[in-house]
């Protein structure tokens, strides 16, 4: 029997399941796990990854491993499973708590696995923690004068741009209805995005870097850099709520204002997308901004804007009065008309004299006349 035909003997086993053991069905904690023999491996190796399987009685986990990585000409011995391409499927029935499968790691570089579980009896699904491989080249010792020089040579090893790099899947988002990713070990802490259409199998990668690549820095005091991208919304119309946390011991060492927390999107320059606080406790603030698509994104802050003092308004000072002979304005004197005094006294004694003569002709013409009168009458 082919795999295809394996995976649907599968499925109609697990509707025959479902239809006998759903009156009995009681919800428990669903989990899995993804583990592997080395965290590290060798080039061109084999490398074993097993999903461990709690509370999943009926259901599907698929795995999608890195695009350099390969599966083996047999990568498991799990009766029902397919593979396409980069991912593999795996039917669950029986209460099945762990399977393997195996994989052909690079001869250089790292990778990411991502995996998305679904319990068909319960109605729940979730996602498998992403976790990130690293081919680790082996040290060929190299030889002395290269060592004495400060570091030849080389080997193959590329170190990664980012220092953490998570990803995580979506199986499905109906039209209108946000569906979610979270993320661990990062400052971005949850996803949720809503389309204007169906999708599935969406594939959420969140990296962390140390600076923006080609673009210019962000404004403000930046806390984080974050890289978001995500596949199999090419055409579709979505809107992206993004959950981030910031430590508290960031906002108090660099005297951050909570209230100017925000997200920064790079669309060809630096945007500031909407951002709300949604809860805080001992170590660190919660946040969530929207957005509308995926790129670069930037956690920023402003430093606080000391209040300047308030200044008491002084009295106004009243000037003691300076001596009155300072202050006072002199009355200007009007400029005397220049009086020749001995003229003056000449002209009025000669006209006081001629008046005494008035007087004294008239007292003698006086005398005169009555003195010739006398003797007129005698």
């Amino acid at each position: 029997m082919r795999d295809k035909d394996k995976i649907l003997a599968a499925v109609v086993l697990a509707v025959m399941v479902i239809a006998v053991l759903a009156p009995l069905a009681v919800a428990e904690e669903t989990d899995v796990v993804r583990s592997f023999s080395t965290t590290s491996p060798s080039p061109d190796s084999e490398l074993t990854v097993t999903l461990s399987i709690a509370g999943i009685r009926v259901g599907f986990i698929n795995e999608t491993i890195p695009d350099n990585f390969m599966f083996t000409e047999h990568p498991s011995d799990h009766q029902y499973h397919e593979v396409s391409g980069q991912r593999i499927a795996f039917a669950v029935v029986d209460e099945v708590t762990e399977i393997k499968y195996k994989v052909l790691v690079p001869s250089s570089g790292e990778g990411v696995f991502i995996g998305a579980w679904e319990d068909l009896l319960n109605g729940t699904n979730g996602t498998i923690m992403s976790t990130s491989i690293t081919v680790v080249q082996p040290d060929d010792g190299g030889d002395d004068d290269n060592d004495n020089n400060g570091g030849g040579g080389g080997g193959g090893f590329a170190f990664p741009t980012s220092t953490s790099t998570k990803a995580s899947e979506i199986i499905n988002i109906e039209a209108g209805k946000p569906g979610s990713a979270t993320f661990e070990g990062l400052n971005v802490c949850k996803i949720s995005i809503e389309a204007d259409k169906n999708v599935s199998s969406v594939v959420v990668v969140v990296e962390k870097v140390d600076e923006p690549v080609e673009i210019a820095e962000a404004p403000g005091i930046v806390y984080d850099y974050i890289d978001i991208t995500a596949k199999k919304l090419a055409d579709v119309n979505l809107t992206a709520k993004i959950e981030f946390v910031v430590d508290k011991s960031w906002i108090a060492d660099n005297n951050i204002d909570e209230a100017t927390i925000k997200l920064n999107r790079y669309i060809g320059e630096w945007e500031t997308l909407p951002t709300s606080k949604l809860s805080e406790d001992d170590i660190s603030s919660y946040f969530e901004a929207e957005t509308q698509g995926f790129s670069s994104f930037a956690i920023i802050g402003e430093e606080k804007v000391e209040a300047s003092p308030m200044l008491t308004p002084r009295p106004e000072e009243t000037p003691e009065p300076e001596e009155e002979a300072a202050t006072q304005t002199p009355t200007p004197t009007p400029t005397p008309h220049t009086f020749h005094t001995k003229d003056v006294g000449k002209s009025t004694r000669t006209e006081f004299t001629m008046e005494i003569a008035a007087i004294v002709a008239l007292i003698v013409g006086i005398i005169v006349f009555a003195v010739f009168r006398s003797r007129k009458r005698r």
